[in-house]
């Protein structure tokens, strides 16, 4: 017959692992998104590199008991669609993850598997948006295509980020970023855009130039598009240092004079912007594509 002190250690463990963690509730979220493919990307996943990948395609279930099943479809893309050419590869993997944190990253969960070459890093930025990072625990930038953000399928409300970062603003005479988002978000904010209402991704490139001798913000360029069509827009931007609950965050505020209110883009490091609205909560995506812009220059 066990003695009290170990009848009482077994119920504390009971307790423990019936509880839900908070982070997901009593059922646990699905995560999907569309990320490019690099090599380490391919390294992690056990992709051959001389494998052409143009991007994956993501499907992450986290369930409330620590374990996930992930999914991933890969190859070249077909042009004019979202798919793959020839229908792509696909992968599946699953295993067991755990949450830390860092100076910068509040949750950062670690997956773990034997498909997983030295594991997964993901950095949860709120409840409906995660990012992928490397094994420094540095955000991954992605390309002109696709970011590494993995967007929760049944999304809640839209959130603020919860990063706390160290932000120091690149001082360049000229700045560059490029990405691809959902248009529907931007449609509904900017309804004079023009979009058409089937519209579902606006390619975009924004150029940040600043004086070269004060080296404060003066004028941008931004080049989408939308409905297969290319518009280059002039416009002016401005950094503005602080927001609710973040007074170190730093905010760009775009202003392309087609659009009659702006565009607020979160610095969430050196190479990484985030469309949020005018409160500070993030546009959320979709399972092809993030509302973010990656630096290219």
């Amino acid at each position: 017959m066990l003695k009290l002190s170990e009848r009482i250690h077994c119920l504390l463990l009971i307790l423990l692992f019936s509880v839900s963690h908070p982070l997901l509730g009593n059922n646990g979220i699905v995560l999907q998104g569309s990320t490019p493919g690099n090599s380490f990307i391919k390294t992690v996943l056990n992709i051959p590199e001389t494998r052409a990948v143009d991007f994956i395609r993501w499907q992450l279930t986290l369930n409330s008991d620590m374990s996930f099943y992930l999914e991933v479809w890969f190859g070249l893309s077909q042009p004019n669609t979202l798919g793959f050419t020839g229908g792509g590869e696909s992968k599946s993997c699953k295993g067991r993850y755990s949450i830390t944190r860092t100076d910068i990253i509040p949750e950062l969960l670690l997956l773990e598997s034997r498909e997983l070459t030295n594991g997964l890093r993901l950095a949860k930025l709120n409840e409906s948006l995660f990012h992928l990072a490397d094994h420094h625990n540095r955000l991954l930038i992605g390309n002109g295509g696709w970011s590494y953000s993995l967007n929760r399928k049944d999304a809640v409300s839209r959130q603020k980020i919860a990063l706390h970062p160290s932000v120091k603003e690149v001082r360049s005479r000229e700045l560059v970023f490029e990405g691809r988002t959902p248009c529907q978000e931007i449609i509904s904010a900017h309804p004079e855009s023009g979009a058409k209402p089937d519209c579902f991704k606006i390619k975009w490139k924004l150029v940040l130039y600043r004086d070269p001798v004060s080296m404060n913000p003066t004028s941008c360029a931004v080049r989408n598009i939308v409905n297969n069509a290319p518009r280059d827009v002039k416009g002016t931007w401005e950094a503005r240092k602080g927001m609710a609950g973040n007074p170190d965050a730093i905010v760009y505020v775009i202003r392309p004079d087609n659009l009659k209110e702006p565009l607020f883009l979160y610095v969430a490091d050196d190479n990484l912007l985030f469309f949020i609205d005018q409160e500070g909560k993030v546009l959320p995506g979709n399972g092809d594509f993030s509302y973010v812009l990656n630096r290219r220059k």
